[in-house]
């Protein structure tokens, strides 16, 4: 009976399938150590791997001049038939430091509400009901075709962080994401979830799992900040009309690379 008891306690506190413990990625930013949590059900690629090295490398390279990538993340599930079946995955998550003009943003955590109006400001609101019709267009253009942007723009704001959503497409794929703005330790980042297999919910979703992991991205990092500022930052904002766009386009980089595995 005891056996019993010890044998149904080691189950009950498993992991359920396709999930994974809580985690996290770390990445150095400058002077500072950023604490980037990883969501229930992913799992961080492990640049150990060959593949998954060059995944990041071809990834950063794109993302470059205007984001560094500090980190990515895979359903954990979608991770495991990839690395064992080559099956490529559809849901995954990107960390990324904003760079306009290949520096990044450096500001302290109370300016964030400022901050997060400059982007609302700049960026073009977008009905989120108009993504997920996007979404259940088949793309028309023939095979071949480079990467599009179907439409970008923001999708919410909050005290945390503002919100991109976008589709985009390659050839016969849609890929659906949602990006959160946001400073946390001391930095301008953002968390980038994306979805190539997206129906009419995956919007509303992926703004869900986005609004929840700004939050947890800010808590890791509290104990960070930027310091005082020693010059006046530029008043020319014209670069975040290229972010909006470049976040939404850059998700299709890894359905390019995966397709290329086959």
């Amino acid at each position: 009976m005891r056996r019993l008891l010890f044998l149904l306690g080691l189950i009950l506190a498993a992991p359920a399938a396709g999930q994974a413990p809580p985690g996290e990625i770390t990445a150095v930013l400058g002077d500072t150590t950023l604490h980037l949590p990883l969501p229930t059900g992913y799992c961080a690629i492990d640049r150990a791997r060959p593949g998954e090295a060059a995944l990041f490398d071809g990834q950063a390279t794109a993302l470059a001049p205007m984001n560094e990538l500090l980190g990515m993340a895979v359903a954990c599930d979608e991770l495991t038939a990839s690395r064992d079946q080559n099956i490529p995955f559809s849901h995954y998550l990107e960390f990324m430091a904003t760079e306009p003009g290949g520096q990044p943003i450096r500001r302290r955590n109370a300016e964030r509400s400022t901050y997060l109006a400059e982007l609302a400001r700049r960026i073009q609101p977008l009905d989120s009901t108009a993504i997920a019709h996007l979404t259940q267009q088949a793309p028309t253009q023939p095979s071949g075709v480079a990467t599009s942007v179907q439409r970008v723009g923001l999708v919410g704001q909050d005290e945390a962080a503002a919100y991109l959503g976008g589709v985009a497409s390659y050839n016969d794929t849609v890929v659906a994401n949602v990006a959160a703005l946001t400073l946390a330790g001391g930095w301008a980042l953002s968390c980038n979830f994306y979805d190539n297999k997206p129906d009419a919910g995956t919007t509303a979703s992926l703004l869900a799992a986005a609004k929840a992991e700004a939050r947890a991205m800010i808590a890791a990092n509290a104990g960070s900040d930027a310091p005082a500022p020693a010059v006046t930052e530029t008043s020319d904002k014209s670069w975040i009309v290229a972010l909006a766009a470049a976040v939404a386009l850059l998700g299709v980089t890894g359905v390019t690379y995966l397709r290329r595995r086959r």
